[in-house]
């Protein structure tokens, strides 16, 4: 895994009928994806992921770092097969 990047070095990390592509029987490179895609978001900032399968994986562990996530039916006039669209956002600093 490349941790060339900056923490918190984006505002919005976007990815689209990618992750499903990491064929890994046990988890663990997708896992590490999402860890990374957390560790680069800025506070405050968000990842969209869409895919058509895997995306309750993908909110389970976004949520399981912390992040406030939410799933949506991705419109299926438009896209074959289906998509699922996970939006996460990652909290604010806290000030204090």
């Amino acid at each position: 895994m490349n941790d060339d990047l900056s923490d918190g070095a984006f505002d919005v990390i976007v990815s689209n009928l990618c992750l499903h592509n990491i064929y890994d029987y046990d988890r663990t490179m997708r896992r590490q994806v999402l860890q990374q895609i957390v560790r680069v978001l800025k506070p405050g900032g968000v990842a969209i992921l869409s895919d058509y399968k895997h995306t309750s994986e993908y909110a389970q562990q976004l949520r399981q770092a912390g992040l406030m996530v939410e799933r949506r039916w991705g419109n299926p006039v438009y896209t074959f097969p289906p998509l699922r669209i996970v939006i996460a956002r990652k909290p604010q600093l806290s000030l204090r």
